[in-house]
């Protein structure tokens, strides 16, 4: 595999690649045609790269070389395709997800301990994972999960809502504050000035990139919640994104 098959850009795919409707992405890593769900596994590991980044530096902090393991599980999942033992309604995915990182990280550390005590090198010590347990989705992983799904809602909407014209795309940047109710550091009044728009034209153009980021939102959330828990997952990663500080919000 080259770099240029790696995984972990946060750019989403083109717009080609979401369809009105479209199974989950999990349903066609598990069930799909081989094609099908090597492409499901890629995208899905596209969505979960710097969640499991940071669920590593937390959890595992003598991975050092972390990019490469989370290569490595890619390569892993796509030889052996654990999603297939997924079960929706069982767990949340991602919990699954982590749990197959766990049993991967584990497999590794037992392949290279000979060789890494042979060296005089202390080997990575997985003793305290409980393997067999469901993996925590404590906040910091899932805001790491809100702010990745963010950011693929954000590019589909500069490509397929808001890139036809110049001023779109300047509309949507000025607009993103108040993507989640804050008006607190830019006013509507600001904004109708910055674009030389009515206030209520502003308010209106408010309404319908929310209206637009949520339908995206939940056609995103689909692809990685159990079906009954869409509504759940929604709330609850729009919670998350808003309680994101302005300056750090992507």
């Amino acid at each position: 595999m080259d770099d240029t098959d790696r995984i972990g850009s946060s750019t989403a795919p083109p717009a080609s690649h979401f369809p009105a409707t479209r199974p989950s992405l999990v349903e066609q890593a598990a069930h799909g045609d081989p094609e099908t769900a090597a492409r499901a596994i890629r995208e899905l590991c596209a969505i979960y790269h710097e969640p499991i980044r940071h669920w590593l530096a937390r959890n595992l902090p003598q991975v050092r070389e972390r990019d490469d393991a989370v290569q490595g599980f890619v390569e892993h999942l796509l030889q052996q395709n654990r999603f297939r033992n997924f079960q929706w309604g069982t767990a949340k995915f991602r919990s699954f997800l982590i749990k197959c990182l766990k049993w991967y990280l584990r497999g590794e550390h037992r392949k290279g301990e000979a060789e890494k005590r042979g060296a005089g090198a202390e080997p990575v010590n997985l003793g305290d994972v409980e393997v067999g347990q469901p993996a925590e989705t404590d906040q910091p992983l899932d805001r790491e999960l809100a702010l990745a799904v963010h950011r693929r809602v954000m590019a589909r909407l500069a490509a397929e809502r808001y890139a036809a014209e110049e001023p779109k795309a300047t509309r949507l940047q000025a607009l993103r504050p108040s993507l989640f109710g804050d008006t607190a550091n830019v006013s509507q009044a600001e904004i109708a000035t910055r674009l030389g728009m009515t206030v209520g034209a502003v308010s209106k153009a408010a309404f319908d990139l929310r209206d637009a980021y949520f339908e995206f939102l939940r056609d995103e959330v689909m692809q990685i919640a159990t079906p009954d828990g869409v509504a759940e997952e929604m709330r609850y990663l729009g919670t998350l994104l808003a309680q994101v500080e302005a300056p750090d919000f992507p």
